[in-house]
């Protein structure tokens, strides 16, 4: 039977959700992007107690540089004494570090774009990866697929913002620089036409998502027939988010297309064509 899993925005979320969903994950305070909630591990330790026997998942998915090793190393020790379900990484260097250091952590192949197919999801797997973020950007037979071909456990993508795009230049920074702006807004928009896509920028680079939310529903029985192992709501940037998990969880979907007005089906049932020039 597949399991729920939520990114959530705040303790809060955790304790309101903790009846709803089965499964929680949460970035990890200066080693992840994508999220509008981060903890440092002193708030993952009460998140654990809080949620008792639900799987807990933690993410370190950025982009790692060499004076970050020494520090991840005692961090990566801290983590494994909590036992956490996995961790997700992006940058090879934690998957490496968890081997090195003889550590008995469980890991999630989550390098976004790249997790399109299960020959390289099964390379992961052998090499001791046992879970995987599928890429929002594949097909829904392309998932099942995959499904099928390994042994790994997958987390898909259902609800929410997708990222396209990461920087790390300082690309709004820039901006107002250049046009001698003043603005300390925390969220930006891209706008084109009447598509409006999420821009935020923090000490490591800047992020746009997409202009339009995820809605995986009219897909959400078939996924679960085939026995997906997670289905991920991400939270980010959702109000209501409560509202709109009850929704999905019910299998209400005039509701939930209600509650999300900005929505689609991204690319459940788009290929994803690329031409090169």
């Amino acid at each position: 039977m597949s399991k729920v899993m939520i990114i959530p925005s705040s303790m809060n979320m955790i304790k309101n959700t903790l009846t709803m969903v089965d499964a929680y994950c949460v970035s990890l305070q200066d080693y992840s992007i994508h999220s509008a909630w981060q903890v440092s591990l002193k708030e993952i330790k009460q998140i654990k107690k809080t949620i008792k026997e639900k799987d807990l998942f933690i993410a370190l998915d950025r982009n790692l540089f060499n004076k970050d090793i020494k520090p991840l190393k005692k961090i990566l020790h801290e983590l494994e004494k909590i036992q956490p379900t996995a961790i997700l990484f992006y940058d090879i260097a934690i998957f490496h570090l968890v081997k090195k250091e003889n550590l008995h952590l469980s890991l999630v192949w989550n390098q976004e774009h790249m997790t399109t197919n299960y020959h390289t999801i099964n390379y992961w797997y052998d090499k001791g990866a046992t879970y995987t973020r599928v890429s929002s950007e594949i097909t829904l037979k392309e998932i099942l697929e995959i499904k099928k071909e390994t042994k790994s456990k997958l987390i898909v993508p259902m609800l929410g913002y997708l990222p396209m795009f990461v920087s790390k230049r300082k690309l709004i920074t820039n901006y107002k620089k250049t046009f001698s702006l003043k603005d300390d807004s925390k969220l930006y928009f891209l706008v084109d036409g009447q598509d409006k896509y999420p821009i935020i920028e923090d000490q490591y680079g800047t992020y746009v998502y997409s202009s339009s939310i995820l809605n995986g529903i009219p897909y959400k029985k078939i996924v679960e027939e085939n026995q997906i192992d997670y289905l991920l709501l991400n939270s980010f940037l959702i109000p209501s988010f409560e509202t709109v998990l009850s929704a999905f969880l019910q299998n209400k979907t005039e509701t939930l297309r209600q509650l999300l007005q900005n929505q689609d089906t991204a690319f459940f049932e788009k290929n994803t064509i690329y031409k090169v020039k």
